[in-house]
């Protein structure tokens, strides 16, 4: 039959092409990688292929033996491209924390690992960013995208990162507070997806950001909950490439605000507006 009797059929034949399909699972996280790796043996192939260059210590990781997975880094350690470093739920909660420890496994994965461009890096809650952050920038220079739980911040130890990490355009925490926010943006310009949980900026710090980091692809602020429309319309003065926008549960949000920074994101691919007070209106 002619592709015009089944109009899907353009977009699967995209999905033949070696390169395409390479460039889509490397965006993929690791469950639907391996999801798709079940389809068949060519996607099992290349998924097997992304699974080598990705490393993922799914509990506890600096509390472990690592012998054998310096062993092994030693050998495949230029390939990997992720790092997921992992805890348990109970062991977030843990209050005392051999650092040294913490900072010396750390250390020992990130220098064989030279070439790592996305870190996951979860930590006890009690611990703070000085060490942590300082190593990383030592170790990880050709980190792209950042992710931690962190609460304790620190935002000189942030920008001590960012400068020695010269290649980070996306970056995910929880707590930012608007100097972290000033410290981010002063230290790598060029930033252009971040991701704020619980955030502690207010409307004022978020447009001062934004001002700095014109070019935003990204911007993820969720659990905000003194956040107001001023915010959303200082920052559509300056930033109109947005592709993903979420505001989820930040219930101080108004329909002027949403309506004034959709008008000007042509690019938008995502949406969240989950728990906010989003009306007909806005998304007309």
């Amino acid at each position: 039959m002619s592709d015009s009797l089944h109009p899907q059929l353009a977009s699967t034949k995209a999905l033949s092409i070696p390169e395409i399909l390479a460039l889509i699972f490397d965006c993929l996280c690791i469950t639907a990688l391996r999801n798709a790796s079940l389809v068949c043996k060519e996607w099992d192939r290349l998924g097997s292929k992304i699974f080598s260059q990705q490393i993922v210590i799914p509990s506890d990781w600096f509390s472990h033996d690592l012998t054998t997975l310096c062993a092994f880094l030693d050998r495949r350690g230029k390939n990997v491209k992720a790092l997921a470093l992992e805890l348990s739920p109970s062991t977030i909660l843990v209050r005392e924390v051999d650092m040294e420890r913490m900072v010396r496994q750390l250390e020992s994965i990130l220098s064989r690992t030279p070439n790592v461009e996305r870190l996951d890096l979860q930590v006890p809650r009690e611990v703070k960013s000085d060490n942590v952050l300082v190593t990383i920038g030592r170790q990880a220079k050709h980190l792209q995208q950042f992710e931690t739980n962190l609460l304790n911040w620190d935002p000189a130890d942030m920008a001590t990162m960012l400068t020695q990490c010269l290649e980070i355009r996306h970056v995910s925490g929880h707590n930012f507070t608007g100097d972290m926010l000033q410290a981010i943006a002063t230290s790598q310009p060029l930033l252009n997806k971040i991701d704020c949980t619980h955030p502690r900026f207010d409307d004022d710090e978020l447009i001062a950001f934004a001002k700095q980091v014109p070019n935003l692809l990204r911007l993820s602020v969720s659990q905000h909950q003194f956040l107001t429309a001023k915010a959303l319309i200082g920052v559509a003065d300056y930033c109109f490439g947005l592709e993903y926008l979420d505001f989820h549960f930040c219930l101080s949000l108004q329909s002027v605000g949403f309506q004034a920074l959709l008008s000007v994101s042509p690019n938008l691919r995502v949406l969240d507006l989950g728990l906010t007070e989003c009306h007909d209106a806005d998304i007309v």
